[in-house]
């Protein structure tokens, strides 16, 4: 049934009606800025609302149109908490959750930054590498792996506003640079990942009687650096971990419980018992 003094409308066919709705005693409404560090508006920005921290987008209203000055607004029939995001083209998505108050309007601005950047070109005695695998480390997000181009050429979104270094890997090969913190106003930086002849070290995993363990996984980390990884034995127990830093040890363990065996330079062969139990390799250690 429609309510006393509210119109009907009826579509037939394709037709479609525009309909505006009355904020009802008890509704709630959101609106707010989509702006960037510097306080203007941002060319391409879009913001999507959700219901729940369950990320149920609203029906009708997953997209929010914005003004020329990135302003937005939108009105809620219930009173529950609501997820507001912001993203456009070249910056960070920015959020916030509002659970406004029955008939109340709940006031945001949400700041976008700049994704920031670092390029660079893998190289060994000054010619570029195609295929290496270049990570960021020591920060808490790693991004993924992505492997330098046929020119040697890599790019990894990374945040500028603090040190960390970049590790490139071929083969037995192992290079790293240092990224210093940028301004905030920077958005990409530039550095050279040089390769040499990496560390190797080959071992085998065993169960506590000393039978070998096929298949077993083997775990390393370089605490310093925050390189960490994986590799799994073969069907006789053995494994072989390539691409390290030659001047400095690396932990090592087998299974899932961290009793790391620490490898030094100049260690080649190293024996692992494996561990059954939950794994700690998550960049941080124990």
């Amino acid at each position: 049934s429609v309510p006393a003094g509210a119109k009907a409308f009826e579509c037939v066919g394709e037709e479609t009606a525009d309909v505006v709705l009355a904020l009802r005693t008890g509704d709630v409404a959101i609106r707010g800025r989509v702006e960037g560090s510097d306080g203007s508006p941002v060319a391409g920005a879009a913001v999507i609302v959700f219901q729940d921290r369950r990320g149920t987008i609203l029906a009708g209203s997953a997209a929010v149109p914005l003004d020329r000055e990135g302003r937005f607004g939108i009105r809620l029939l219930a009173n529950a908490e609501y997820r507001v995001d912001a993203t456009a083209p070249g910056y960070k998505f920015a959020g916030t959750t509002v659970k406004p108050a029955p008939g109340t309007t709940e006031e945001v601005v949400l700041v976008l930054k700049r994704e920031t950047f670092v390029h660079g070109i893998v190289t060994a005695s000054g010619t570029p590498v195609a295929g290496a695998r270049v990570t960021a480390l020591g920060l808490v997000a790693a991004p993924a792996l992505p492997t330098s181009a046929a020119d040697g050429r890599f790019s990894l979104p990374a945040p500028l506003d603090k040190r960390f270094a970049i590790a490139a890997v071929s083969g037995t090969r192992f290079g790293s640079a240092q990224v210093e913190a940028l301004p905030e106003d920077a958005v990409s930086r530039e550095v050279v990942v040089e390769l040499t002849e990496g560390r190797s070290v080959r071992g085998i995993v065993r169960l506590a009687d000393g039978t070998p363990q096929p298949l077993a996984e083997v775990f390393f980390r370089h605490r310093r650096l925050g390189l960490h990884g994986r590799t799994q034995c073969g069907l006789d127990g053995r494994f072989v971990i390539e691409g390290l830093p030659r001047t400095e040890g690396v932990e090592l363990w087998a299974g899932g419980a961290y009793h790391p065996r620490r490898s030094e330079p100049g260690e080649a062969d190293i024996e692992l018992e494996l561990m059954p139990g939950r794994h700690a390799l998550d960049g941080k250690g124990p």
